[in-house]
């Protein structure tokens, strides 16, 4: 079996990130790493699910083949919109980590986006300039959903103007960054009616 390159730089990249979180976070680092890793480990195997619903033609035919086949921005949606199902139902215990869960996604992100152009001399300036943009948002910004809406946005708009950023090598259609923007803008204004 031969590993792709492209795979080795996103597990790198989630290392960055995790070691990131560990060199920043002050307390409770144990607990923000394993919520991270619950959260990964979910979207992972939601994922490898998601390829038997989009490769339905193989299933019966050569179903261990579906476990093979490269994933791509379909199964993509599926297991992000999946995950943010499955861990609503655990808002009240992951709520306290989910800053820590965007910096550790800000820090792969940007850590892919370089990785990949200096490593292979792929990608473009587009994902690289978001995956900047997205990391200092989390850095500066203090409501986790705030630099959720603006990190959409970015993205949204950078889609309508020339191209909309990967994530971790995954094309990424506008529409998605649409209705992340809508939501998470929508969550964060109703919050404010209600208070």
């Amino acid at each position: 079996m031969i590993i792709q390159p492209i795979l080795v730089i996103r597990a790198v990249s989630i290392a960055a990130g995790v070691l990131i979180l560990w060199i920043l976070q002050e307390k409770e680092k144990k607990e923000s790493i394993e919520s991270f890793l619950s959260l990964l480990t979910t979207w992972i195997f939601v994922f490898i699910g998601a390829k038997f619903v989009t490769r339905w033609d193989l299933v019966f035919d050569y179903p261990l083949s579906v476990l093979s086949y490269p994933g791509g921005a379909k199964e993509l949606y599926i297991a992000t919109c999946l995950t943010i199902v499955f861990e609503w139902r655990k808002r009240m215990v992951h709520r306290r980590y989910v800053g820590s869960s965007i910096l550790v996604l800000a820090t792969s992100l940007l850590a892919f986006a370089l990785l990949r152009q200096l490593v292979l001399a792929q990608g473009n300036l587009v994902d690289v300039a978001f995956a900047f943009v997205f990391f200092l948002l989390v850095l500066f910004l203090i409501k986790p959903a705030v630099k959720i809406a603006a990190a959409s946005t970015i993205g949204m708009v950078c889609g309508w103007l020339y191209q909309a950023p990967e994530l971790m090598g995954y094309r990424i259609s506008v529409w998605f960054y649409v209705i992340l923007s809508l939501m998470v803008w929508g969550y964060i204004l109703s919050g404010r009616k209600r208070a």
